[in-house]
């Protein structure tokens, strides 16, 4: 099934995913998240075995810790520019995620967030010989790094199937 998370509700905008909210739905297969939001909370995916695509929007500054854990069906994901820090384990355990893409140099992530992928092979990042943080990779995963310029495709439409 598809989940559309609304920008507004009761007159107040949607900025978090709080902790646990779709823990275990693993009926979810989509999940559209509203250009409002902020952060996505500890757990807040956690075990939906049966996401396929979630679409991070601009504007997300927090991947807490957990949040994705254990989404073995999700494919790819392009993290936004706003991205400011993304938690401990926030993506480990997603099996099948072949391809992860940064839109920022600026992120700090936790290293272990993409810890247990069998299936990582390409890590996208903006090209910068001063990223800091593509060797934590290398070490870890046999994986191709592709560098591109300042525009790619927006996050709606930037997935691999």
């Amino acid at each position: 099934s598809r989940v559309v998370v609304p920008a507004i509700i009761e007159g107040q905008p949607v900025t978090e995913i709080g902790e646990g909210v779709f823990y275990a739905a693993d009926h979810i297969q989509t999940v559209e998240l509203p250009w409002t939001l902020k952060v996505i909370g500890r757990q807040a995916f956690r075990d939906c075995t049966g996401l396929k695509r979630i679409n991070i929007p601009e504007g997300v500054q927090i991947i807490n810790d957990s949040a994705f854990k254990i989404c073995p069906e999700l494919t790819s994901v392009v993290l936004p520019q706003s991205l400011r820090m993304m938690g401990h384990e926030a993506f480990m355990g997603c099996l099948k995620l072949k391809q992860v893409t940064f839109r920022s140099r600026e992120t700090e992530i936790n290293p272990a967030a993409f810890f247990a992928h069998n299936a990582l092979t390409f890590i996208c990042f903006p090209n910068s010989s001063a990223w800091g943080f593509q060797e934590q990779f290398e070490s870890e995963f046999p994986i191709q790094r592709i560098p591109f310029e300042d525009s790619i495709p927006s996050n709606q439409d930037y997935f691999l199937n």
